[in-house]
C-alpha cells in the first residue's frame, strides 16, 4: 500500500478528481502481484471477498470523514466491471451507483466440471441484473 498517485496514468480517474470526487483504488483479494495465497484468496468464490475489500475500503474513508455514505459508487471493467455487477447486488447499502465497462458475464466453457455450482450461483447474479434492468 502507497497511499500514492505515484504511476498512475488513469485519466478517467484524473477528470473524476478535478471534478471534485473522491477516486479509491483497492487491491482487493484476488489481484495480481501480490502473492499466490493473496491473488488465490478468490479461487471459487468470485464476487465475494473481492466486494466484501471494496466495502472495507469505502467505510475506511466513511470513517476517516473523506466521504459520504450516501453518494459511493462503483466502476470497473472487464472483470472489475463484474466485479461492480455484484457489488450492487451484494453490497448495495453501500454502493447506490455503478458503472460496469465490458463486465464479464458469459462464464459458459469456464470452470464446467468441477465448479457447477459456482457457475451456477454467479450465473443467478448476472440473470438477476438483466432481469432489473429489462424492468
Amino acid at each position: 500500500v502507497i497511499n500514492s498517485w505515484a504511476l498512475t496514468v488513469d485519466m478517467r480517474a484524473q477528470l473524476l478528481v478535478q471534478q471534485g470526487y473522491v477516486v479509491i483504488r483497492i487491491d482487493n483479494r484476488g489481484s495480481a502481484n501480490r502473492g499466490l495465497k493473496f491473488e488465490s484468496a478468490i479461487k471459487h468464490d468470485l464476487g465475494n471477498k473481492e466486494v466484501e475489500d471494496q466495502v472495507d475500503g469505502i467505510n475506511y474513508l466513511i470513517q476517516q470523514g473523506i466521504c459520504d455514505k450516501k453518494r459511493v459508487g462503483i466502476f470497473g471493467w472487464s472483470y472489475g466491471g463484474y466485479m461492480a455487477l455484484c457489488a450492487l447486488v451484494r453490497a448495495n447499502d453501500t454502493f447506490k451507483l455503478g458503472i460496469a465497462g465490458a463486465p464479464v458475464t458469459h462464464w459458459d466453457g469456464k470452470f464446467i466440471i468441477s465448479d457447477s455450482f459456482f457457475v451456477l450461483k454467479n450465473a443467478i447474479i448476472v440473470a438477476h441484473i438483466i432481469a432489473y434492468v429489462q424492468g
